[in-house]
Parts: C-alpha cells; structure tokens; sequence
C-alpha cells in the first residue's frame, strides 16, 4: 500500500507499508560412484553421499515507509523493515534520509541506515573435497552436522551500519553536481576460511617445518638424509574428514575449510558525479557525465580461530594461528581499485545515437603464494583505462540494431610470471594466465551485434 495524507504539513504525509513471504531452496546430488570411490577420477572428489543433501529457508518479511516535508525545503523519509529467517532468526533494520534545499540550486543531504546480508545457502551448505596423491582438502558446510561436530559454527547474518553526506547543486541550466561521502562499518563478515590442518609433514628432525599451514606436500623438501615425517595436529579434523569417507592412510597433508563469520570491516570513500546535456542543434545532442569514487577499507577486527582448530602436539614446530590468511585479507583490502573515473559521452540525433565511456581503473594488488620461492608476490595490476563504445540505430519506434564493444582496446590484465624453474610463479601448471585480480575480468574484448524490440 502506497498512499499519501494531507495533515497541515509542508506536503503531504505519503505513507507505504508491505509484506512478503519468500522460500529459499538449495541441494547438491551426489555423483556417480566413480567419481567418489577412493579419490575419484580427477583431483576433485565427486559429490559423495555424504555431501548430498537438500535445504530451504522461509523467510517473512514486513516493512513501512513515511515521507514528508515538515517544513517547506526539509524533506524527512523513514523506514523500517522487520524480516524473519527460519535458519537464523530475526533482524530490524530502518533508515533515516533528511534533505534541505536551500535554494533551487543548491541542497544538502544525509543518511544514517543500519541492514544485513543474509547467509546464502551455499554458503551455510556447500561441501566439497579436492584430494591429490598425498593431500586432501575439504570445504565443510558450516550448517551441517559434520562441521559442528568439528567445531564450526552456524552462520549468521552480516551487519551493517551506513551513514553519508552529501550535496547536489545546480550550477548552471543542464548540469548537476552531486558530491558524497560515506561510511561502512560491516561486523561479522561472512568469508571462508583459512586450511584448518588435521595432519601435516614436517622434516626430521623436528623444527625444521616446510612450508605454511596446510602444508603443501607438492614442495615439501627436505635437507638430503631426512624423512618427512607425519603428525596430528588436530584430531577433530582428521576425524571430520574421515567421515566424509577420505582415508588418511598414505596421505602426509589434510585440512579442511569453512564458511564463517569471520571479521569486521569499515570502509570510507567519497563520490562525486557531474551531468550536462548540450545542444548542437543539427549536429545533435549530447549528454555528458563524469563520475569518480575513492574508498579504502580496512579490517578492524579478525576473530580468533576455532579451538578444535588448535589441538597441536606441543612438540610440534606449527603455527596455526590465523582465521583469515594475509593472502585472503588482500582480497578485502587492495584486490579492488580504491579509485575508479567514468568518463562517458552520450549522442543522439534522430535515430541514431553514440554511447563512448571510458572507465579508468586505479591500482590493484593482490597477494599470491609463490611456493618455489616460500613466500608471497604481489599480483598487481597498474592504472588501466577501459573503453565502451556502442552505436545504435533505431529503426522504428519498436526496433533498434546496436553494434558495440566492451573494453574496444582488448586490455589484457598482467600474466602471472614465470619462476625460474620455468614453471608459473603461483605453483599452477597454466601459462601465461591474466591476473584474476582485474576488476574489468581476464577476457580481454568482448564485441556484439543486438536486436531490440519493444512492445
């Protein structure tokens, strides 16, 4: 229901409130037996029985919005939003908007919200196992049995509060500005975890520890003389994966990973757009925009690894300490551009019409294990422009023909490089591959040719 009131105010009191229901469902199947019976046919363990399962959700959800200007020139919104999960529970989150127009050009603008991100369910229910000749690795649902008899707990929604302000003027007939700043302060962001280790090698004799936790036995090296040698750091573990039917006999490396609330993260940035329209009479029309955002964000709190996770032999030489690697904490913090323009042009004439953008990418970097040098690279990818171009013409009122581009240039982003022995510098057997760190993609252009027609 949307609806508005006349009650002696500025304006009239507009009031809207609704209500929904909505079911989530997710499943996995297993597998031909084939695919799961010992390890499988491939590295990556089939879908065993095991993993198979089926969930949903029921989720109600109500929620009210009242607008109106109490004053003339203050414009006041609330709203309000009530929703229950049958998984997790409830949550209530509201919004406070208030804008001041102090003349037709010039007005202020603020916002304070709270809100949350429900867990998806693949996220509280995905179960996979990657195995190799000596390791295995699990990706265990945080929401099942197995993981909460190993330790893990029940995800639970993410949480949020948001505030910014802001300005939008009017300089001048056909342009707008508008400049914002924001704040994020997100708690118990849902990420997955670091390997959890159940057993890992080390070399003899003890204290020489190869490699970081999981253990990769892919380059385990061992002085000359030495045997590796195998040990329990967690039982829990060792046990969880066991059940999943993974024997650990013959293996010297297993971990297992999960979904998690894991930290909190606040980030700040500042917007600013700018639109005109001119007119060229015969020669068209054209609406020009400019847009550009700087945003950093930081990671204010990482929780503490599960117990389970810690059951280590004393004389064990191992440090299983972090919930989130620094490799994993640089997707968070530099993976995406903290800087980012847009540049675009939009031309009309009759028919015909031109869209050019150029989007200007700043820095990235990302950091990537480097396991012939036992330590981390950066994967950085530099300031990178990007342009689109996409001609139309509109054939009727009903049909238009476009032929374009995205990223015209084909900008590739940086391959990883090679290491010395001639194998690629992340430990993986694909040559030349693009960062996955672009925030544009790895494809390179992508060129198109579309029909539209409209009813």
């Amino acid at each position: 229901m949307d609806r508005g009131f006349n009650v002696g105010l500025a304006a009239p009191l507009n009031i809207a409130v609704g209500v929904e229901e909505r079911r989530d469902t997710y499943g996995i199947g297993s597998g031909d037996p084939e695919s799961y019976y010992i390890t499988g046919t491939q590295s990556f363990f089939g879908y065993a029985p095991s993993d198979a399962g089926s969930y949903s959700r029921v989720n109600y959800a109500a929620y009210f919005d009242v607008a109106t200007d109490p004053i003339k020139n203050l414009h006041v919104d609330l709203a309000g939003r009530y929703e229950h999960y049958s998984d997790f529970g409830s949550t209530e989150d509201g919004k406070v908007t208030v804008r001041y127009d102090f003349s037709p050009k010039f007005a202020v603008r603020g916002t304070i919200s709270n809100g949350f991100r429900a867990p998806t369910l693949a996220e509280e229910y995905y179960s996979g196992i990657n195995v190799g000749p000596t390791s295995a690795s699990g990706q265990f649902p945080p929401n099942s049995a197995a993981a909460k008899n190993a330790g893990f707990s029940s995800l639970q929604p993410e949480k949020s509060i948001n505030y910014s302000v802001g300005f939008v003027a009017h300089p001048m007939d056909n342009m707008q500005v508008t400049v914002d700043a924001y704040q994020i302060i997100l708690h118990a962001r849902i990420l997955n975890s670091s390997g959890f280790s159940g057993i890992a090698a080390e070399c003899n004799p003890p204290g020489l520890v190869i490699g970081t936790v999981p253990t990769n036995v892919s380059y385990l090296k061992c002085p000359a003389g030495d045997t590796p040698a195998v040990d329990i750091i967690s039982q829990s573990i060792l046990n969880a994966v066991q059940a999943k039917g993974i024997s650990s006999a013959g293996l010297t490396s297993i971990s297992i990973s999960s979904f998690v609330n894991g930290m909190n993260t606040t980030t700040n940035g500042i917007e600013a757009t700018f639109n005109y329209a001119s007119d060229f009479s015969d020669y068209g029309h054209v609406d020009w925009t400019i847009g550009a955002n700087y945003n950093k964000t930081q990671i204010t709190k990482i929780d503490p690894i599960p117990a389970f996770a810690n059951e280590v032999i004393p004389a064990l030489h191992i440090n299983q300490t972090e919930l989130l690697g620094i490799a994993a904490a640089s997707e968070f913090t530099t993976a995406l551009p903290r800087e980012k323009i847009i540049l675009q042009a939009f031309w009309t004439k009759g028919p015909f019409s031109v869209n050019l953008r150029e989007t200007i990418y700043g820095k990235t970097s990302e950091l990537a294990y480097a396991p012939t040098l036992s330590n981390y690279f950066n994967e950085t990818v530099p300031v990178t422009p990007i342009t689109d171009l996409d001609i139309g013409y509109k054939v009727t009122k009903s049909l238009k023909f476009d032929v374009g581009a995205n990223d015209l240039f084909n900008q590739i982003p940086p391959t990883v490089p090679l290491a010395s022995t001639g194998q690629a510098l992340d430990g993986s057997r694909v040559f030349h591959l693009p960062y996955g760190t672009a925030p544009w993609g790895q494809n390179g252009g992508y060129f198109y040719g579309r029909a539209t027609y409209s009813f």
